[in-house]
């Protein structure tokens, strides 16, 4: 009997347990969630992995919509109605929904369009504004608990707050003001980067829209370029392609198929990861010529920003200026020394446009100079110049090259002493005239770097810097160690001198 009835109490137990059970709703819900819109981050920036899929456009971010193009007074709760209209007057779907939701609603004659609409889940609210929104018109509550229909004719004035985020709302106030003209009141406060604007409602859906397509996050492109300088000999007078013609290089195999120099013009040179790479080309080109690397900068900018690198050297020489001056007493002289300054090293601009399907387009100007002698102690500057402007895929490298440059070295050897002897001294050394070719070739490979993966990089980078120093044999600060020195930093308490915590010995 017992156990007869501690299977009931529990038969009991579970139905209550099922009987109290909450269920999902039957209607989904719409859910949106704008970070599934974003491209995910790439795994590593410098690795040569599988091209992204920049076709998509970024999405406006933190662009605020404060004005609905028709305004609708909630009239009701959040349950949801099936709603079915054939063949009836907009006036008659209105006081249908009215009588309904148990309102008092107010409408002018003349309301007679055409209604067919088959509603099966929405809230009064959203029936209305179905129907007005169609219609161009909105409701008004006025006064309170008592609506009626009016004409949304955009002629309006209405007032708005806009607050941009990923742009200076200084910037762009002349542009808003040109595009609502003297019928709206534009004010821009800069220190909040809010926009205020009153108008008609048809100005201010003009300006939400153009804020919706200029106030997005810009992205930004990583731009490395490698000034390589090459010594032609007579065995590459036709250009270097002739010693890398189908050369096989590990896994991949490369064919340059047009020549490196080209004494008419300039070239451009394309070539992506599978052939070989930047670095493989470079390899290769030593194992051939003399390959001086002159700068290998790296710049980040923002797309269709102009970034700048200048690595410059100051040459100082002696101006001696005289001037003579006569008077009564006779004429004299003098000699004014002045000390300039020559610059020469080089100077690198670029400038990136992100296009669409991973494209972009690179400004390049580029000036490279260096003291090639000097002439009564005047240091004599040679310059070369490079200006292109072309399209390259993110992550395929472009080569420009053509710059040319003809250097002859003289070089005495004989027996010392003898060889100074005048007239005979010839019989002693020997006079070799050498004519070295060098020609400029600059390697320019852009990567398109997301805002969240800039930290990444830069520790990358920094990551690689740290290797190089432990390679050269300097003391580096383990990264721990490095991280609890700064902690401790933070905290008031600095490190002792002298020590891992030392400046000098951090990487």
């Amino acid at each position: 009997m017992n156990r007869f009835l501690s299977i009931m109490v529990a038969l009991c137990w579970m139905a209550v347990a099922i009987g109290c059970q909450v269920f999902e709703p039957t209607v989904p819900e719409l859910q949106r969630n704008p970070a599934d819109q974003l491209p995910p981050a790439p795994a590593n920036l410098m690795e040569q992995c599988p091209e992204l899929d920049l076709g998509q456009p970024f999405e406006a971010m933190g662009v605020p919509d404060p004005l609905p193009e028709v305004e609708i007074p909630s009239i009701g709760d959040q349950r949801r109605y099936s709603f079915e209209f054939r063949d009836i007057s907009l006036s008659q779907a209105l006081h249908f929904i009215a009588q309904q939701a148990e309102i008092n609603i107010y409408l002018d004659s003349g309301l007679d369009q055409p209604v067919d609409a088959s509603l099966p889940s929405v809230t009064f609210d959203e029936a209305l504004a179905v129907l007005l929104k169609r219609n161009g018109m909105k409701l008004v509550e006025d006064p309170p608990g008592v609506y009626w229909v009016d004409q949304a004719d955009g002629n309006q004035e209405a007032s708005v707050s806009f607050q941009v985020q990923s742009i200076n709302a200084a910037d762009i106030e002349a542009n808003l003001k040109a595009l609502v003209g003297e019928e709206a009141v534009v004010i821009v406060d800069g220190s909040q980067n809010r926009i205020m604007v009153r108008g008609r409602q048809k100005d201010l859906d003009l300006i939400r829209d153009y804020l919706k397509s200029v106030d997005r996050l810009q992205r930004q492109v990583l731009i490395e370029v490698r000034i390589l300088e090459v010594s032609l000999d007579e065995r590459f007078e036709l250009g270097i392609s002739a010693g890398l013609h189908d050369r096989p290089l590990g896994d991949h195999s490369y064919d340059i198929l047009q020549a490196f120099t080209t004494p008419a013009s300039n070239f451009t040179l394309q070539f992506n990861s599978e052939q070989g790479g930047a670095d493989a080309t470079i390899q290769a080109l030593s194992k051939y010529l003399t390959v001086n690397v002159v700068s290998s900068p790296r710049v980040m900018a923002i797309t269709n920003t102009e970034a700048s690198i200048q690595v410059i050297q100051e040459i100082p020489y002696t101006k001696v200026t005289a001037s003579t001056s006569t008077s009564d007493s006779g004429a004299g002289s003098q000699v004014l020394e002045e000390v300039e300054f020559k610059e020469a090293g080089v100077t690198l601009k670029v400038t990136p446009t992100i296009q669409e399907s991973g494209v972009l387009q690179i400004k390049i100007d580029q000036v490279i100079s260096d003291v090639v002698d000097f002439f009564n102690s005047v240091p004599v500057i040679d310059s070369r110049d490079l200006k292109a402007q072309f399209l390259v895929h993110d992550r395929d490298t472009i080569v420009l090259g053509g710059l040319m440059q003809n250097r002859n070295t003289k070089t005495d050897t004989g027996i010392p002493v003898l060889m100074e002897i005048p007239l005979i001294g010839r019989l002693f050394r020997s006079d070799e005239d050498v004519l070295e070719k060098r020609e400029l070739l600059v390697f320019v490979t852009p990567y398109i770097v997301e805002p969240k993966d800039a930290d990444r990089f830069s520790g990358e980078i920094h990551q690689y810097y740290r290797q190089r120093l432990r390679m050269d044999g300097a003391p580096v600060l383990d990264e721990e160690k490095r991280n609890k020195a700064a902690g401790s930093g933070k905290n008031g308490v600095a490190p002792k001198p002298g020590g891992q915590g030392d400046g000098a010995n951090s990487g």
